[in-house]
């Protein structure tokens, strides 16, 4: 008898939280399909029931456990919740409880968004989507995606004096592209990439740095939202003068002894290379970084003249 009693109770649970015959409507500002991990993306849901009073939200993994929830103090017949859909992971589904003026259960209606996976390159830190870049713009999210990589660090050639060892590099280079995401069929376009990056000299002096990409098509992402880039390209920063100051060096007798005078001065003219590839890696079986290079050739010319002057 015990057991019976339990099953029905879990009939009971199981009929309450997905009614067979949903009642009411549940309506969104923006939808189907959201990324999960790119936040913030508020979309309003909202629950309408003419013969409701209170009407309750709960929020559910994919193993329908609830995880969150809104519940009416206010009562009537339609009744709002606003979430953050970056937050959700695939499976997620909201379910709008109906009650009468005594809380009796009238039925239930049921959300559930088209989550996609958070894709890798936003887990491993290969990339990001700050929640500041993100924009609604009517069923579109707007962003900007950022993908990092790393440079090699080439140092000054042995023959230039003074500078041996010293790098000519760049410092946290990255490819940032303006993102559309289309919430009604869960694909992107990208524009708009960039080179940004600091240009480190010598260690002395740190320039910023945003570079247009000629390729627009170099940036796209796919259904799953895993970006492929295929960029390779050349910068060449305008030709710089380094002039060293002026030492004087007397001697220890008194006039007319000569005095010896030496100045000097740097010429660089550097070229930097970059290829980045971001695909599917068949090694690994996930999205990653394949290739990401630059490299640096520099041409420098140093200079140091010595004059003599009677003190």
């Amino acid at each position: 008898m015990k057991k019976k009693l339990l099953f029905l109770l879990l009939l009971a649970i199981i009929g309450l939280r997905t009614n067979a015959q949903p009642i009411g409507t549940v309506t969104t500002t923006i939808g189907d399909y959201f990324v999960s991990g790119v936040s913030t993306v508020n979309n309003t849901i909202t629950a309408s029931e003419p013969s409701s009073v209170w009407i309750d939200f709960y929020l559910y993994d994919s193993n329908n456990n609830p995880i969150d929830s809104s519940l009416d103090v206010t009562g009537g017949n339609t009744r709002s919740w606003t979430y953050d859909m970056g937050t959700l992971d695939t499976g997620s589904y909201f379910v709008a409880y109906f009650y009468d003026a005594t809380r009796n259960y009238l039925g239930n209606n049921i959300y559930q968004p088209n989550m996609i996976t958070t894709p890798d390159w936003l887990l491993s830190g290969y990339g990001s989507v700050p929640p500041a870049s993100v924009n609604i713009a009517g069923n579109s999210v707007q962003m900007v995606g950022h993908f990092s990589f790393t440079s090699q660090n080439p140092t000054m050639p042995t023959d230039v004096p003074g500078l041996n060892g010293r790098p000519y590099n760049l410092v946290n280079p990255e490819v940032t592209a303006d993102i559309d995401f289309d919430c009604a069929t869960g694909l992107s376009t990208a524009t708009n990439p960039n080179a940004t990056f600091n240009l480190n000299i010598f260690n002395q002096w740190n320039y910023p740095y945003n570079y247009p990409l000629p390729n627009l098509s170099g940036v796209s992402l796919d259904g799953n939202f895993n970006p492929q880039i295929s960029i390779e390209g050349t910068y060449a920063p305008a030709p710089f003068e380094i002039n060293w100051p002026l030492a004087k060096f007397y001697p220890l007798l008194p006039s007319p002894y000569p005095s010896l005078k030496i100045d000097g001065g740097l010429t660089i003219d550097a070229e930097l290379k970059g290829k980045l590839l971001y695909d599917y890696n068949t090694t690994y079986g996930a999205y990653g970084i394949d290739t990401a290079r630059i490299t640096a050739k520099i041409n420098a010319t140093a200079m140091l003249r010595a004059h003599t002057a009677t003190i």
